[in-house]
């Protein structure tokens, strides 16, 4: 699990299964169908926990503190000097000149 941090080619962005891991870790929220429309079970994230519950207690905070550093966008310039950005699902778009001007890279 926690390789997927130390190739710096790769930029991760951040989705609704790391919220929901992040959510569960940090606040023992649990989400359902009534809830969310969500089941940890039907979004794979069973086998995440059962990974996670095997990791010693340092490699735990490892792994959530790596996961709150990702982004849920990433903008770039291209070869043609274009912004490009990417995002998990979407943005606000009345939002967009507002968006950190460190993801800018």
């Amino acid at each position: 699990m926690q390789e997927m941090f130390q190739d710096d080619r790769i930029i991760y962005l951040k989705g609704n299964h790391e919220d929901m891991f992040l959510d569960f870790i940090n606040n023992g929220v649990m989400y359902s169908l009534r809830e969310e429309g969500i089941m940890i079970d039907y979004n794979g994230c069973r086998k995440t926990l059962e990974d996670y519950i095997k990791l010693s207690a340092e490699d735990k905070i490892s792994l959530v503190e790596n996961l709150k550093k990702i982004k849920n966008y990433y903008i770039y310039i291209n070869n043609e000097k274009k912004n490009i950005f990417l995002s998990h699902a979407g943005i606000d778009i009345d939002n967009i000149n507002n968006l950190d001007e460190n993801s800018l890279l």
